[in-house]
């Protein structure tokens, strides 16, 4: 998973990450034929996710055969729920706390794919509207804000819309390098007093190179000619320069 979330961050186009991303799914083999389950359950997973990418389907689904279904039996509540009645409140918290940010972080994904199907299916109006409520889930839940433009982006760059594009590009890279105030939200009053928590203060600017470089990529050919977008893209990598500097 480090390998893999350094890869992504590499500023590498997607030709030049594969056949690095070829030795990743070799580890991720290895492990997934682990007799430690976690880990073999992740490895599983993230195989299953990586073929489904590069359109590999029968493997891809060979993956998803393999992972457990989630028990219908909520352990995780009971012990909260244990814990309260043991005046253990810190604990009881902190486990709740996480227990919602990974519901959360789950709800989030399935409405990106929610928005995703109906571009696919050519709906752009049902489009718009779920990457609407992806929006106002994401301030509602207390989630760094660049999570709450990703949809809106998805929608117009599936319409092929460039100013719509650009206008949600804009603020979309200027949240990616605003860190996730996570103390901020009632929500993870708990989790967000423990040290390590929520993502790295410079998690956007790493992030930042691999994102540029997609954006020149063909899928976004219908931005090249919009005003604004070069220069933009300019700033941004500006931006990563003076990082390194």
């Amino acid at each position: 998973l480090t390998l893999d979330g350094s890869l992504r961050m590499s500023g590498l186009s997607a030709e030049e990450r594969r056949p690095y991303e070829d030795q990743i799914i070799t580890l991720l083999e290895r492990v997934a034929e682990g007799e430690e389950e976690q880990p073999r359950d992740h490895a599983v997973f993230l195989l299953a996710s990586k073929y489904i990418v590069r359109e590999e389907y029968e493997k891809a689904r060979g993956y998803l055969a393999r992972l457990p279904d989630r028990p219908a039996l909520d352990k995780k509540q009971l012990q909260a729920n244990l814990l309260i009645q043991e005046g253990k409140l810190e604990e009881a918290g902190e486990l709740l706390e996480r227990k919602f940010l990974l519901a959360a972080n789950e709800v989030q994904t399935i409405l990106y794919s929610l928005v995703s199907l109906a571009c696919k299916e050519g709906d752009g109006s049902r489009a718009d509207q779920l990457a609407e409520v992806t929006r106002e889930a994401a301030v509602l839940f207390g989630m760094w804000d660049y999570g709450s433009f990703v949809a809106p982006f998805q929608a117009a760059v599936a319409r092929k819309d460039g100013p719509g594009t650009l206008a949600v590009l804009r603020p979309m890279l200027a949240a990616l390098l605003t860190p996730w105030e996570q103390e901020k939200s009632h929500l993870y009053h708990h989790i967000s007093k423990k040290k390590g928590e929520g993502l790295p203060p410079n998690f956007g600017l790493e992030v930042l190179p691999g994102l540029l470089k997609e954006l020149d990529d063909g899928q976004y050919d219908f931005l090249q000619g919009e005003p604004g977008f070069r220069e933009l893209l300019r700033d941004y990598w500006a931006k990563c320069e003076k990082e390194k500097a």
